[in-house]
């Protein structure tokens, strides 16, 4: 009895440290910009503002009378001058394309944090509406952290569609089976059965980062018209590589049956290539995990 006894005192002692821990230092845990971030000599980029007084960078892809728009909010490891091929090849689906960097990420001011990962998101979402896109034209992807501030937005407006890539339950939960630690940050699972716009749920089935239960749980709590696309033997980066055209024909597909009836048909560029925005240089960054 006494051995087991001091089993549950070390145990305790190292849940309490490991809670202190996190909560002291969770969201430095949780964050990684990539280093060095790129200047305006390298990209060509827009600063919205946030109400808690950051300027957040921004690039807009804008397609000649596009129907609708869509948001993407990145990975943990990427920034704006990693994403722009991605974006680019979205664009050419016939929607506008807005991509924004979190605080404390590439040209932003300020710290990476939870809230201000979604007051960025709702700068992007502002911006939008500015251009003359309303909520329900306006299309929503969230790339592993990036599916937090998608799941925001959507629980904050009925927007056309969701798209989530690499999603998790939480971040904790990404390390951690159970939700054993309180004070969990983004947590998706809370969030995802209050949302009943059209969603589209990807991952890769052999994803080491994210991994793949969480999208499927995920897709099982939606409540919403929803589909799955599962990539097979797809990891967790480099999911447009691995499958570029699946990706591709599938977003289109979604984004005709997503928009609202009497809504002009998309129109898939015929030539792609061609950048809405103009750059100085490309920055050359790999990209290891997000």
């Amino acid at each position: 009895m006494r051995f087991f006894s001091e089993i549950l005192m070390i145990g305790g002692a190292l849940y309490l440290f490991f809670l202190g821990f996190l909560f002291l230092f969770g969201e430095r845990l949780i964050f990684h910009p990539p280093s060095p971030p790129y200047s305006s000599e390298e990209l060509e980029f827009s600063l919205l503002p946030t109400p808690s007084g950051e300027k957040v960078a921004a690039v807009f892809f804008p397609e000649p009378d596009a129907s609708a728009a869509l948001i993407y909010s990145h990975g943990n490891a990427e920034d704006l001058a990693a994403l722009l091929p991605r974006l680019e090849r979205i664009a050419s689906l016939g929607v506008s394309v807005l991509a924004y960097d979190y605080p404390g990420y590439g040209a932003s001011t300020g710290k990476p944090t939870e809230s201000g990962v979604y007051e960025a998101a709702e700068a992007a979402m502002t911006f939008l509406q500015k251009q003359g896109y309303p909520p329900s034209r306006i299309f929503l992807m969230g790339f592993s952290l990036g599916s937090a501030p998608t799941i925001f937005l959507a629980h904050r407006h009925a927007v056309a569609g969701i798209i989530l890539q690499g999603a998790f339950l939480s971040a904790y939960r990404t390390v951690t089976l159970f939700p054993i630690f309180p004070g969990d940050r983004f947590v998706n699972e809370d969030r995802i059965a209050s949302i009943v716009c059209p969603a589209l749920f990807i991952h890769g089935t052999d994803d080491r980062v994210v991994p793949f239960w969480h999208g499927r749980s995920l897709y099982d709590r939606y409540r919403g018209p929803k589909e799955g696309l599962w990539i097979e033997g797809g990891g967790h980066n480099g999911l447009w590589g691995h499958a570029p055209t699946q990706l591709s024909d599938a977003l289109e597909a979604f984004f005709s049956r997503s928009l609202p009836q009497g809504t002009a048909p998309l129109r898939r560029r015929k030539q792609e290539g061609r950048l809405a925005i103009k750059k100085k240089k490309r920055a050359r960054r790999g990209v290891s995990k997000a």
